[in-house]
């Protein structure tokens, strides 16, 4: 039976970073001013070495157990943002995307709104989403935000990232506003809102455990419905004619009893207004037909070995 969630190596994961952080110097983009980079690249490093020494242990004398593994899974994420751009045509304004979203503190829970040091992970929250369309054969591409054109209809994604459950609805009225901007330019536009649910789901920064693979996708399943019940209502009432489709993002750490392997976890969950459900054109046969390449795509979950 095929695993339900692919596995990879500490010395792939090291290669792939490395690779990641030659192309950025290609590009004008100094790691060195990245501190988070660095360290993330430092500590896969040494893992990978560890590894092969058979004493992973051993990593605690550099970091926190918990540090590292963080960076073992923000090591997955800055590849998304080279598998998204690394072909793309770089604008100024992309090259500083690629610099935001290499930035910012090393963990999550010492970001803030407050402060502004949030708006790193936003920016990299961007770039995982347009990387999941990507893998999906869905050609889209950031440079303000997120645009794509699928069966000759354009669409337009704004992606939010709430620090709170009560910041929810301001964000999506925010991303409406932005969205009918994008109408004004374009007439055919339509548009589609990436929610991202770490702040708010109660296990930012925390390990789910898992009792088996398919655990994993099923408690992600059900984080997103609760969201969706508790906010649809709402929803319905602001996305009409502007907005077809909600995405809800989920991204943690799990470890699988059965396996006593780090897993990341980044789950997709969507959500139809009642408008474009009704609506029965081009845009609901266009949900149905992006649905299922998103669905039978690759997962961005991975497993590391121990």
């Amino acid at each position: 039976m095929t695993a339900l969630i692919p596995t990879i190596s500490y010395d792939v994961l090291y290669s792939n970073l490395q690779e990641t952080a030659d192309w950025l110097e290609s590009i004008g983009v100094s790691i060195k001013k990245r501190r988070r980079f660095t360290r993330v690249l430092k500590l896969t490093r040494l893992a990978s070495e560890q590894y092969k020494s058979k004493s992973l242990e051993k990593l605690t004398q550099y970091a926190e157990r918990h540090i590292v593994e963080n960076a073992l899974v923000q090591a997955l994420e800055f590849r998304e943002v080279f598998n998204t751009c690394h072909e793309a045509p770089l604008s100024e304004s992309l090259l500083n995307k690629i610099r935001e979203a290499m930035s910012g503190p090393l963990l999550d829970t010492d970001e803030s709104s407050e402060d502004g040091s949030n708006r790193f992970r936003n920016t990299l929250f961007e770039f995982r989403v347009c990387n999941r369309l990507r893998k999906a054969g869905i050609d889209a591409h950031t440079a303000e935000d997120i645009d794509f054109v699928f069966n000759s209809s354009p669409y337009n994604i704004q992606c939010k990232r709430p620090v709170s459950a009560s910041a929810v609805r301001n964000r999506l009225i925010e991303a409406r506003e932005q969205i009918r901007t994008a109408k004004q330019n374009n007439k055919k536009t339509f548009g589609i809102v990436a929610i991202s649910l770490d702040k708010i789901s109660g296990i930012d920064g925390q390990f789910l455990t898992a009792p088996d693979e398919a655990s994993v996708h099923t408690e992600s399943s059900k984080i997103v419905e609760r969201f969706v019940k508790e906010n649809e209502s709402f929803w319905d009432n602001i996305c009409q004619n502007l907005v077809i489709w909600i995405f809800c993002f989920i991204s943690y750490y799990a470890k699988i009893k059965t396996k006593n392997l780090l897993t990341a976890v980044f789950f997709m969950g969507a959500w139809e207004p009642a408008w474009i459900v009704k609506a029965e054109n081009r845009h609901t046969r266009n949900i149905q037909k992006m649905g299922q390449q998103l669905k039978e795509s690759d997962p961005l979950t991975m497993t590391m070995e121990q």
